[in-house]
This record gives C-alpha cells, structure tokens and sequence, in this order.
C-alpha cells in the first residue's frame, strides 16, 4: 500500500526530471513526505481522520483520509491568521468552504 499510495498521492511514479541522481532524489522525498504524512496523523493530530470513502472492512484512516485532514487543516490554520475572525465577511467564509471542499476532493 505505501508505494501505491506514494505513487498516486504524492505523484512520485513519473518524476519529471533530467537526470537519474534527481530521479532518486524525488522518489526519496516522496517516501519521507509520505512517513511524514502518517506520523502527523498518528502521533500529533488529537482523533482520526474522517473517512472520505467507505468500504466494507475499512478498520482506519486510510493515506488519502490522512492527506486530505492535513491539507484541511493546514488551510484552517492559514485562514485563522490571514483572515482574523472579525474581518472574515460571507464572501471570505464562502471562498474559504469552496477551497475546504476542492481539498476534500482533491484527495
């Protein structure tokens, strides 16, 4: 499973680079980027994921559930600082969900 999802998540089966040692480099980066991913969820995030699809004999969170909390949350943490809550009008709320729902499904 972590190679497939390292391949179709975090796009490391077809790098775009010239040279091999820069091959290597990405899918290598890809890998950390991907342990890095599930120990955030696993270590510092407080409850699981939410399930983004289920099916029977799903026990937990699985890599895209993982990706998409924290993309999620990294946008609820940008938009608390850029956008303080009195200055957050409809049209920033409504800008804000859109975003939420385009990560979501970009999961």
């Amino acid at each position: 499973m972590t190679f497939r999802d390292a391949k179709q998540r975090l796009k490391i089966a077809q790098p775009q680079n010239r040279t091999t040692q820069a091959a290597r480099r990405t899918a290598a980066t890809g890998f950390l980027l991907c342990s890095l991913v599930v120990w955030w969820h696993e270590a510092i995030r407080p409850k699981p994921a939410d399930s983004l699809r289920n099916w029977p004999g799903k026990r937990g969170a699985s890599f895209a559930d993982m990706l998409a909390a924290l993309r999620l949350e990294c946008l609820e943490t940008t938009s608390r600082t850029a956008f303080p809550t009195p200055a957050r009008g409809p049209e920033v709320r409504k800008v804000l969900d859109h975003l939420k729902t385009l990560l979501t499904l970009a999961a």
